[in-house]
């Protein structure tokens, strides 16, 4: 939603050879219908009706919404949100695949893994998504809210802030009893947030858990010789960059032990195409589980939905009106709100 990205983006693009994927179940988020018609009113100028849907594809509602309508009505190309499944859940259908096709990853081997990870979500043993729900709901019940979720790889650091959005979205809910319950998801990402966040973690209030994604090796590259250069740290020359990153994965782990807190670890051989398929696919089922064992429906998200109607009472949609007020009573101190 900022306006110079979006700007500096387009002008950055050479539009002639650059496709748009437009993803919005409903097509009336505002965030990506505002960035799409910004970009359909150029592609209508530089290039007419048919440039335009020659660089387009939509993926949304198949039978139902504003987009599909505008799909339809236009003559786009358009790939279907299944209607069972809810944004944060989406990354396995065509939201996901698609851009990831595109930047060439191997979605049949993705797939190959989510498929593995859900014949063990609905195993009766060994069921890893069942584990990583238990012991964070016996956590939570215990007074250990916070869950950081670490991995210790740079290329999985969006995975982090993944993983905040499906934890937090899905569990922090009102309970049909009228009593609250919301586990906090804190994305971090080792070595960088070993310089940040762990002080908080090691010695601040003990209501965190570190799950840590042991990554696997990704890479040869050693620490060259480098003589006397610097005596203290000579024990690195020769060592890989796995091989620091293993150790200060492990430092960290056999540090938050000896503070007294909890960690658990996700072990992967490898961040390829198919352990990224498994990973998602168990944390998306241990989500649901988290959510029926908290007693909560992990699948809506009401909290969020009103945000977005006193939004677009603000911006004047007219069926919104009455949230606009409300809103504008909260901002002039009309109102005070309730809860503090």
């Amino acid at each position: 939603m900022d306006g110079s990205d979006i700007e500096d983006l387009l002008d950055l693009l050479p539009l002639e050879r650059t496709a748009f994927n437009i993803i919005t179940k409903s097509g009336t988020t505002i965030e990506t219908m505002g960035s799409f018609f910004v970009v359909r009113e150029r592609l209508l100028a530089a290039f007419g009706e048919e440039g335009y849907r020659a660089r387009v594809v939509a993926t949304t509602d198949p039978a139902a919404g504003e987009l599909r309508k505008l799909v339809d009505r236009e003559g786009l190309v358009s790939l279907p949100v299944p209607p069972g499944v809810g944004g944060r859940f989406s990354v396995l259908t065509a939201v996901g695949l698609l851009p990831l096709a595109a930047a060439g990853v191997d979605i049949r081997a993705l797939l190959r893994g989510a498929a593995a990870a859900r014949e063990n979500a609905l195993s009766a043993t060994d069921n890893a998504a069942l584990d990583f729900a238990r012991i964070h709901v016996a956590l939570v019940e215990a007074g250990v809210t916070d869950l950081v979720f670490m991995p210790y790889a740079q290329v999985l650091s969006d995975t982090s802030l993944w993983f905040v959005q499906l934890w937090a979205e899905s569990l922090g809910k009102q309970r049909p009893d009228g009593s609250r319950v919301g586990p906090t998801p804190i994305a971090a990402v080792g070595a960088v947030d070993q310089h940040s966040q762990l002080q908080l973690f090691m010695e601040g209030p003990a209501n965190k858990v570190v799950c840590f994604v042991d990554a696997g090796p990704n890479s040869s590259l050693a620490v060259p010789a480098f003589g006397d250069a610097c005596p203290p740290l000579a024990h690195l020359a020769g060592r890989t960059f796995d091989e620091l990153r293993q150790a200060e994965l492990r430092g960290v782990r056999a540090g938050l032990i000896e503070a007294g807190r909890g960690v658990s670890t996700i072990t992967l051989p490898a961040v390829t195409a198919e352990t990224m398929g498994a990973l998602l696919f168990l944390l998306e089922s241990a989500t649901a589980m988290a959510g029926w064992m908290l007693g909560v429906e992990p699948f809506d998200q009401p909290g969020v939905e009103a945000g977005k109607l006193f939004a677009h009472g603000l911006l004047g949609k007219p069926s919104e009106a009455e949230w606009a007020e409300r809103a504008q009573a909260f901002e002039s101190g009309d109102r005070k709100t309730s809860g503090f």
